[in-house]
């Protein structure tokens, strides 16, 4: 337990009393001191770390409330913790001679910041208490008062300061604070809130949906698996740790996660993933893509020998007779599977596609509709320009053998 308020001097018979803990926790206080089960006052809580309840004050004088929680896993606190302050009658602090106007010149003495030492979760409450009424602000650089980004919410008839926050992640934080009282006088060097941040660790993400299964016939797929927390996640074709797994998944969610692979030969393919979440928690083992590679047309597969293994010549298309035309897409696939990809070679496969010669000899490459139509159009275009140029050239040379005739008849004339 940290936190505890108020502390010092009160001036509002209505008192707010805080704890905050370092877990999540069911908290209950008392005038006396006794055991958890026997304290019947209940603390308020919206987030089980940050705990408030209200109470009030009779008479001028020492109030001491004492205080125990309870985690989830049963555990109290060996001791009460003792929230004691003063409830006092507010006085003029000073008054100038010529006017009935308070005279405090002042800033609040700013006590009790929490919280401090190790903590273990990413939801905190900083706080802290002043001696007299004012608002505090806190930022994780030191600035002057105006300069503080963030504002802290009061209590106790302003005397309790408190802000509930997330923390991004594992770490140290130094958070520092000033204050400003009713009068406007103000802080001149912060008061700091320090402590640390580690998670307990835990097992890391939970991965399922891992695909592919049973049997694929395209050479270039995407592996996907889902993770239960955000996370980061990684493959290799070798069971590996995580820092050492090169494959990566990409996600837009931190849950689903597509890794792009091109396969090999055909055959049997294991792909070993691991995740790590925003905490740096990894599963010890790897799960486990399991899939097969097989050739779309069965009768061109290359046998598989004695070990296992494969060969790695490309299986003969023979049984394919002439492949279709696939579309061009602006991707390749150079896989053997009966269907030409005319945009072929291109990454990431590095080598023209197989398909695009068809089966038998002389029969070459096919060529699309749309190819041989244009083709067809520029001959067409050809021939036309031959014709025109021929029949240019006639019309010249009989011009020509006109205007040597007119020049004959002159010289004889």
């Amino acid at each position: 337990m940290s936190g505890l308020a108020p502390t010092g001097t009160s001036y509002d018979s209505s008192a707010i009393l805080t704890v905050i803990t370092n877990e999540p926790a069911d908290c209950r206080y008392g005038s006396s001191d006794k055991s958890f089960g026997l304290m019947t006052l209940n603390f308020n809580s919206t987030d089980n770390l940050y705990h408030y309840a209200s109470a009030s004050q009779s008479k001028y004088g020492v109030y001491t409330y004492y205080a125990r929680c309870r985690d989830i896993s049963g555990n109290v606190d060996a001791a009460s913790a003792k929230i004691t302050f003063r409830y006092a009658s507010q006085a003029p602090v000073a008054t100038n001679s010529s006017s009935s106007v308070v005279a405090d010149r002042t800033p609040p003495v700013i006590s009790a910041m929490a919280p401090s030492g190790r903590i273990n979760s990413a939801r905190v409450t900083v706080s802290c208490v002043t001696d007299e009424k004012a608002t505090c602000k806190y930022d994780t650089v030191d600035a002057d008062y105006a300069s503080l980004a963030n504002t802290m919410d009061s209590a106790n008839g302003g005397t309790s300061q408190s802000k509930a926050i997330t923390l991004p992640g594992p770490g140290d934080y130094t958070y520092y604070v000033r204050c400003k009282d009713v009068f406007g006088n103000k802080n001149g060097k912060s008061a700091k809130i320090d402590f640390t941040f580690a998670r307990i660790q835990a097992g890391g993400p939970a991965i399922s949906s891992l695909l592919p299964t049973g049997s694929v016939y395209q050479k270039t797929l995407a592996l996907m698996v889902y993770s239960d927390e955000i996370s980061d996640c990684r493959w290799a074709t070798t069971d590996e740790s995580y820092d050492a797994m090169t494959g990566n998944f990409s996600t837009q969610d931190g849950h689903n996660q597509q890794g792009a692979v091109a396969l090999g030969d055909y055959g049997q393919y294991n792909y070993y993933v691991r995740c790590k979440d925003e905490d740096g928690n990894v599963d010890a083992a790897s799960s486990v893509i399991n899939f097969e590679y097989k050739n779309p047309d069965p009768g061109s597969e290359t046998p598989v020998s004695d070990s296992g293994s494969r060969s790695s010549t490309v299986p003969n298309q023979s049984n394919c007779g002439k492949p279709t035309l696939g579309n061009s897409d602006g991707t390749c696939n150079n896989a053997t599977d009966c269907v030409c990809d005319p945009d072929c070679p291109a990454a990431p496969d590095s080598g023209a596609d197989p398909d695009c010669v068809s089966a038998g000899p002389g029969s070459g490459t096919k060529t699309n509709g749309m190819g041989l139509i244009i083709m067809a159009f520029l001959g067409l275009l050809f021939v036309v320009a031959i014709i025109a140029i021929g029949t240019i050239i006639k019309k010249r040379s009989g011009a020509d053998e006109m205007q040597d005739g007119e020049s004959d008849d002159n010289m004889g004339q």
